[in-house]
């Protein structure tokens, strides 16, 4: 499984995506498709759908391994902005949604790889863990020059108001 990440072409997609519902190999086929995007090899909406699925389980292993396929995905013009994406990897950068620190810190390298800026990244910046912090600060560190920051003021701004 390992080997077809490392070598295997898109033909590999398909037993790699099923290889995810299985609890014995879901965290090895997870790792594999997150070798997809280091080597610039796009997910097709099937594997993106069931890595978002992975992202969920219980199993920190398997979550861990999700994140990071989804963190490192190759962003063709397709996964540039997928909602369901960026809102998987939003859901794995917080402490209450996530309780392990290295898929955290994954999750938020993801959301600044896909220019996802916002209020979660906010939010992780305290995180007790300094691998995600530190992630979370290069992803708004490279909201400079963009317009990010402004919108990320803004959802700070509208957070504080609801407390």
């Amino acid at each position: 499984m390992a080997a077809l990440g490392r070598a295997g072409d898109l033909g590999a997609l398909p037993v790699l995506t099923a290889a995810l519902a299985d609890a014995a190999q879901a965290a090895v086929a997870g790792v594999a498709l997150g070798r997809f995007g280091r080597r610039q090899l796009g997910l097709a909406p099937a594997a993106r759908a069931a890595l978002i699925e992975a992202s969920r389980r219980d199993d920190t292993a398997v979550r861990y391994a999700a994140t990071y396929a989804l963190a490192f995905e190759h962003q063709g013009a397709a996964a540039d902005h997928d909602a369901a994406v960026e809102a998987a990897l939003a859901a794995r950068v917080t402490r209450d949604g996530e309780p392990d620190p290295s898929t955290r810190a994954v999750a938020a390298s993801g959301l600044r790889k896909r220019k996802a800026f916002g209020l979660a990244l906010v939010s992780v910046l305290a995180d007790p863990d300094w691998r995600v912090a530190a992630e979370a600060v290069r992803a708004l560190a490279a909201t400079a020059g963009t317009g990010g920051a402004p919108a990320i003021a803004a959802d700070a701004v509208r957070a504080w108001a609801e407390v």
